[in-house]
């Protein structure tokens, strides 16, 4: 798609930018220096290729395993790709965390989350609570991080299209509250007629 958007001298120079990275290397400390990207070209596609990332993807999920005794890992297929494209990247976010729970309840049992957990999963969303800025300012930050979050849980995933009676209750949002908990409820109506799980 955007190989024909990388014309002229105002078209969208994805070659270049991605040649750019060419040069950056990724230090793992006592483990060594690799490259950020390889690109190839095969067969009329771009191949990309990040030995730094595979190493560090890798190490993360070495850590999960020794601190959790399982291969930590989880993907889904809920979320629309699209929800990148958000200008309001720190919802995005969220609502990426917020599937997780949901899609993991089974396994876990409880589907919630304090803010407190919440911000510790999203780096952006904990700078606000750290910031030196006064507690009226964060707590407008805390706000515009939340707002749309239930907006794009309906638009950007198959979420309330699949699962019956689907709520999400967002406390009122303050940094000097970071235990509260946001609670997800649903039947998980999958033929044993389950009751409503509550996180």
């Amino acid at each position: 798609k955007y190989f024909g958007l990388s014309t002229g001298s105002k078209g969208f120079q994805l070659l270049e930018k991605l040649d750019e990275l060419r040069t950056v290397y990724g230090v793992i400390p006592e483990f060594g220096v690799f490259p950020f990207l390889e690109i190839h070209y095969q067969l009329g596609k771009l191949v990309l290729i990040s030995h730094y990332l595979h190493h560090a993807f890798n190490m993360m999920l070495s850590d999960c395993f020794d601190r959790f005794g399982e291969r930590g890992f989880y993907e889904s297929d809920k979320v629309h790709a699209s929800i990148v494209a958000e200008r309001n990247k720190t919802a995005a976010l969220i609502v990426i965390e917020l599937v997780r729970l949901v899609v993991t309840a089974g396994r876990k049992g409880k589907p919630h989350i304090s803010l407190r957990e919440l911000a510790a999963c999203i780096p952006t969303l904990y700078s606000i609570w750290v910031s030196k800025n006064s507690t009226s300012y964060k707590n407008r930050q805390l706000h515009r991080a939340f707002d749309g979050v239930v907006e794009l849980l309906e638009q950007k995933t198959v979420l309330f299209n699949e699962l019956q009676e689907l709520t999400v209750n967002i406390p009122r949002l303050k940094v000097s509250s970071p235990n509260e908990v946001i609670r997800i409820s649903f039947n998980n109506n999958r033929g044993r007629g389950e009751k409503s799980n509550e996180k």
